[in-house]
Order: structure tokens, then sequence, then C-alpha cells
């Protein structure tokens, strides 16, 4: 009976760890947490399956948490350690047995979904089932973890000429672009995009006006609109 008390505990504690443990990696959808995707911009490998992104820089030279000079206000990069919970010698988190949390990827890009799984009391790797903990238990669509940000456009007299740019957060790539010829009309096409990760800086450039600059930090799978008048 009181090996059975000991192991509810650790699985329970566990349960708790697979969450915290996929948040950190992916994010929350219902509030914003520290998280390893959207600093980096990454999509989880075979080669993460330990976890041990979250407490060390998974790339070699991969740029610290630090400011896009192509982007002001923009912030970009690894900004570690993720992970405040129990860890192993190896640094890496750990479950209630001590053994190492794992990242399944399950399925190939572009329906990949991903797990945070512990291989149970048993400690043998049944493949997300038998003794197994996973979390979510329905592996999460990489496809389903993609934001939608929306530019609504108007463009009143006296009509204004430029570029409107968005950028995603890592790295400063652009996602779309809409140049002087469409801008320069009264009606201005509807912008959509779909960051893989994090956040977008949106940069709006008026000629003979002031430029108009901001950052739009999104949750995983987030549809947001914006209205912008030029």
């Amino acid at each position: 009976m009181a090996l059975k008390a000991i192991n509810q505990q650790r699985e329970a504690k566990t349960r708790e760890s697979l969450k915290l443990a996929f948040e950190a990696m992916f994010g929350a959808r219902d509030r914003r947490v520290a998280n390893l995707r959207a600093d980096v911009g990454f999509d989880p490998t075979a080669t993460l399956v330990d976890l041990s992104a979250l407490m060390n820089n998974p790339v070699a030279g991969l740029r610290s948490y630090a400011a896009d000079p192509g982007a002001a206000g923009m912030f970009w990069g690894y900004n570690g350690p993720y992970w405040t919970g129990s860890t192993d010698a190896l640094n890496r988190p750990q479950d209630g047995w001590g053994r190492p949390l794992r990242l399944r990827v399950v399925g190939v890009a572009p329906n990949q979904a991903w797990q945070v799984q512990s291989l149970g009391g048993n400690g043998v790797d049944e493949n997300g089932a038998g003794d197994d903990l996973v979390y979510p238990t329905v592996g999460a669509a990489a496809q389903s973890f993609k934001s939608v940000l929306v530019l609504n456009v108007t463009n009143p007299a006296p009509i204004k000429t430029g570029t409107i740019t968005v950028k995603a957060r890592n790295g400063g790539t652009t996602l779309v672009t809409l140049s002087t010829s469409p801008y320069a009309t009264a009606t201005v096409p509807t912008l959509t995009c779909s960051p893989t990760a994090g956040g977008v800086y949106v940069s709006i450039t008026r000629t003979g006006f002031t430029d108009l600059n901001f950052v739009v930090d999104l949750l995983p799978g987030e549809v947001r609109s914006f209205d912008v008048t030029l």
C-alpha cells in the first residue's frame, strides 16, 4: 500500500510536469508563458527527444535573446532556461521517477503532432500507450499551433503611398509585403499572414507621414485581427 501511494504521488507530479514542459516548449493557448518556440521559432524534430533544449541552447551559435536590429522593439533569441522543475544529472527535465521527459513527434511534416512523454512507473517506452504518460493525450498538431494575423487596412484621403511589411520574430523573416502600387488607393487589400511561432513586427512606411511600427505577440493557434488606418 505504501508503494502504491508513492507511485500515485509520482504519477501526479509527472502529469503536472508534462503539462509544464509542453508549455515551456510550445507555449500555452490560454495565457502567455515564456517558451522556447516563441523566442526561437523552431519546429521540433527528433533531435530534441530529451527536452534538454529547455535548459541549454539547442543550436550552436544561436543568438541570445536581444533586440532585432532591423525591427525596433522586436526581441528574439534563446532566453532559457525555460524549465524550473527538477532535472536529472544531465540537467534534463525529469518525471516523478527521476527519468528524463521526452518529446514525441508523431507523423511527418507538415502533418506532425507533438506530445511530451514519460515512460511511467515501468520505465519502458510503450510508444505513448501502456504505462506511458503523455501530454496532451492527443498529439497537438503542428499546423494547429500556427497563429494568424489579419490587417484590415484603410487609406482615407489624402491617399498615402508607402510599404507595409510584416516580419516574423525568429530572424526577421518577411512574411508578407504590400508595396506602393495597391497601397496608393483608397481600397487596400486585407493582409493575412501565419507566423509559425511567437510574434510579428509590423512596419508601415507612409511617404510624407510618420511611420507606424508595432509588435504583435500571438498565442499558439490564435487568430487576431487589427484595423489599421493609414
